[in-house]
């Protein structure tokens, strides 16, 4: 004869941090197993403390100011992993913000789980570049950019490195030291008209496995790259080329003549 056992009663967002839209459904995933029932609790982060609360090892009660928590009945098959919608409007009534979300077993001790919930329209794409962060804030909803949006560099012992406006493009260009006092950019923060977002430059970053990135030297005068409109031409075809040249600093240089050299395959 076999015995077998119940499964361990068990709560968990299957995705522990995210953003969501305000415009949306502003739901996320919770997996539950043998519980009676759920206690949903969820606090607003302070915008001011912020960097205290990304850090791993911070407390909410400290960083956040907590809301009034709700309680969930559950009625689901014994044994059955099931996968449920949290609305969070049920269990919020702020419409954005960053949110730390609990979710406790009402009838087991120390099963729960949390997740950081981001409820934002501000898009944020930020390169690091020689002295400084270029910051680009969008709309999610529209896909336009945002202007007017106060961006600021932090460190991370919180402490202001840069700060500025984006422009009528979405654009703004924070100048950082690169080797300041307080250490590299740590954080990256937008905030317009109430709405606020963040951006973490070590925790994003492109990883391309299949392109070369140990890169070039950087040029002291002139940059140039120089492409063509097709890769394929026949004799007699006229080869039309598009050139952009920069200089050190990456702005457009003074007009000065430009030589071009064109070698045939076969040398």
């Amino acid at each position: 004869s076999f015995e077998i056992p119940d499964r361990t009663p068990a709560v968990s967002f299957p995705l522990s941090e995210g953003i969501l839209s305000p415009a949306g459904n502003a739901a996320v995933e919770v997996e539950v197993v043998n519980i009676s029932g759920l206690r949903l609790g969820a606090a607003r982060l302070h915008q001011n403390n912020l960097v205290a609360a990304l850090h791993q090892s911070h407390d909410p009660e400290q960083t956040h100011r907590q809301l009034p928590e709700k309680t969930v009945p559950l009625k689901l098959p014994r044994n059955t992993p099931t996968r449920m919608l949290l609305d969070l409007h049920d269990v919020i009534d702020l419409p954005r913000g960053v949110f730390h979300i609990t979710a406790e077993a009402t009838d087991q001790e120390w099963t729960s789980d949390a997740a950081v919930i981001t409820l934002t329209d501000l898009g944020l794409t930020i390169k690091q570049e020689q002295g400084g962060v270029f910051v680009c804030v969008t709309s999610l909803r529209t896909a336009r950019p945002v202007a007017d949006t106060t961006v600021t560099a932090l460190s991370q012992n919180n402490q202001v490195l840069a700060r500025g406006t984006t422009n009528a493009a979405g654009i703004a260009r924070l100048s950082v030291p690169d080797k300041g006092p307080d250490g590299p950019v740590w954080l990256v923060t937008a905030e317009h008209d109430g709405d606020l977002c963040f951006l973490r430059p070590d925790e994003r970053p492109w990883v391309l496995d299949d392109v070369d990135q140990s890169g070039r030297t950087a040029p002291t005068t002139y940059d140039v790259l120089l492409y063509a409109e097709r890769g394929v031409y026949r004799p007699g075809d006229t080869v039309y080329l598009t050139g952009i040249v920069r200089d050190a600093a990456g702005q457009l240089p003074p007009a000065f003549p430009l030589a071009i050299r064109v070698t045939r395959p076969d040398g």
